[in-house]
């Protein structure tokens, strides 16, 4: 009697793995869905695109072209306006293709979605003698990541009226972005870096809050807060990023 009841435990058990790993796999592989409408979020309105037009949709690879306008992102002046922004469904995730579409310069990452990294596996755009080669591949790095999470977040609800980067007469908007391993950390880095900008450039201002994704749930997430300055602010660039 005891050896049926210990058989009869054994299917149970063998049963309920076998469906929760189902279950597991089913709820993991949703996210190989792609964003099907144009409309972008409040995030992606921080780095100044108003849109991202489908080129090509299907199960396995999705296109895009971005629609934006010029803006500056961490000390750097970007226009991201006709980018290509394709993601393509590889055996262990996803390969991500970032390419200006005047220069046909492109970077190309790898996204492990069972390792949860992210690689750089190609890059025509920096030269061996560019001083700033290591600021631009993290920068790319960065913007790529939040088109990523804006892609494969399709419950994302497409903002219809995001507010541009307008800023007072004379003066400049400009936006502060971090990517972390965690939501929190992203959060306070952005804060951080907003915080310490102006206090060394009194006439810019916070304009509404912080705003994130992330990949993996509160993991490998991006956060930014956009300000707006008046003065001496808006002379503070780096460089611009091709």
């Amino acid at each position: 009697m005891k050896c049926k009841n210990l058989i009869a435990v054994f299917f149970t058990l063998v049963v309920f793995l076998g469906f929760t790993t189902c279950t597991k796999q089913k709820e993991f592989d949703k996210i190989s869905l792609f964003k099907t409408n144009s409309g972008v979020s409040q995030l992606l309105g921080n780095l100044g695109i108003s849109s991202m037009k489908i080129i090509s949709l299907n199960d396995q690879t999705a296109v895009y072209q971005l629609v934006a306008s010029e803006f500056v992102l961490n000390d750097w002046k970007i226009n991201l306006n006709g980018y290509i922004f394709s993601v393509n469904t590889v055996t262990e995730g996803y390969e991500v293709i970032f390419e200006n579409s005047n220069s046909l310069k492109r970077v190309v990452f790898d996204f492990n979605k069972l390792k949860k990294n992210i690689q750089i596996t190609e890059d025509t755009f920096s030269e061996e003698d560019d001083v700033h080669k290591g600021f631009k591949i993290f920068l790319r790095k960065q913007i790529s990541m939040l088109l990523f999470t804006e892609v494969l977040n399709t419950n994302t609800v497409p903002t219809t009226t995001i507010p541009r980067l307008v800023a007072p007469d004379g003066g400049c908007s400009r936006t502060i972005l971090s990517v972390r391993t965690t939501k929190s950390s992203s959060i306070e880095a952005v804060n951080a870096a907003t915080d310490a900008f102006i206090k060394a450039h009194p006439d810019c201002k916070k304009v509404h809050g912080v705003d994130s994704g992330c990949l993996w749930e509160d993991y490998a997430c991006v956060s930014t807060q956009q300000i707006n300055c008046s003065g001496g602010g808006c002379d503070t660039y780096f460089d611009i990023l091709d």
